[in-house]
């Protein structure tokens, strides 16, 4: 069960409060939620909630950048890339790169490249379930880590059988 680790009641409640403060402070155990989505792509609390902590963290990620590098449409580009992550009623099927580029801010050298990055993430239509209790959360995680068992497994043999017919072929050769 160490998968719902983060998806405790007690986190739920904060994540409550903090989506519900006037004032928002990311606490070391909020940023480990952006964490855990962007490893699984997976939520396990409400999107309503999760949304309030994402748009925290990518105002606070696009001021340094704009401190960094500025951009003479920032407010306007800011602006749309809020709007559009505000508009979905789900998460985006793109949660997981979002909170890996909100977490990796370092990867583009200038706020247009990123703000680029974030605005092709944003501007998508499909969305994804959210799991909004641990049972659910944990029952999806396994069968994320089946499929990848059973995709290594089949590259494993595709594998084996690639190289029994290289030394079918050899043994043609000689």
């Amino acid at each position: 069960m160490e998968e719902a680790n983060h998806c405790t009641p007690e986190l739920l409640t904060e994540l409550e409060e903090f989506s519900n403060k006037e004032e928002k402070k990311i606490s070391d155990n909020l940023h480990n939620i952006i964490v855990q989505i962007s490893l699984t792509g997976i939520t396990c609390y409400p999107w309503e909630h999760i949304i309030e902590l994402l748009l925290v963290k990518l105002d606070q990620v696009l001021s340094r950048y704009q401190e960094k590098a500025p951009m003479d449409n920032f407010e306007e580009v800011a602006g749309t890339l809020t709007n559009s992550l505000r508009n979905f009623r789900d998460p985006p099927f793109t949660i997981q790169r979002l909170c890996e580029l909100l977490l990796n801010e370092k990867l583009y050298s200038s706020t247009s490249k990123y703000t680029y990055a974030l605005d092709k993430l944003v501007s998508v239509s499909q969305t994804q379930q959210s799991y909004d209790n641990p049972e659910e959360y944990i029952a999806e995680i396994n069968k994320r880590k089946q499929s990848i068992q059973n995709l290594r497994e089949d590259i494993n043999i595709g594998a084996s059988k690639n190289n029994e017919e290289d030394e079918d072929l050899m043994e043609l050769d000689e």
